[in-house]
């Protein structure tokens, strides 16, 4: 369970790239988002993670690809302005999470059906969509809760 926590490291790190590119071009600062979560990926798959769900396991290239997925949703959302309006700001977190679930989710599933091991069962499902609603969510909030948290500072 402990692995799970490590997927705030990536939004943490997208965070990150976001207050040092603060004052650069939309272009910039979305590419360090999608930059930053491959480095955080690239990191926590040289880790010895180990994530508990049954049906699947995430392969070591499978980390930079949710850093890479969870850098463009997030670029996309401080891009498109998103963080900065009155009634979107209060549903981004679950609103990127849900999203970047349903992405991670489609991705497991077709692998999972590419790969041939014998299709995927319906008893699998449930576990792999509470794995991914819980990566999405672990992902998201650790770049939007220091984001919330800073934000007069930033601002």
């Amino acid at each position: 369970m402990v692995g799970f926590l490590l997927f705030l490291l990536i939004g943490m790190v997208q965070f990150g790239a976001f207050v040092w590119l603060r004052g650069k071009s939309r272009r910039v600062r979305w590419a360090g988002h999608v930059a930053a979560g491959l480095f955080a990926g690239g990191i926590m798959a040289l880790l010895p993670i180990k994530i508990p769900t049954r049906g699947f396991t995430i392969p070591p290239l499978g980390f930079p690809l949710i850093g890479l997925l969870s850098g463009l949703l997030t670029g996309a959302a401080d891009r498109w302005g998103l963080f900065q309006r009155e009634l979107p700001q209060f549903f981004i977190t679950p609103g990127l999470s849900f999203l970047m679930t349903l992405l991670l989710a489609s991705g497991v599933v077709l692998s999972l059906r590419t790969d041939d091991l014998g299709g995927i069962v319906r008893s699998d499902i449930f576990p792999i969509g509470l794995t991914c609603l819980l990566i999405g969510f672990m992902t998201v909030f650790g770049y939007t809760f220091p984001r919330r948290w800073f934000k007069r500072y930033l601002d």
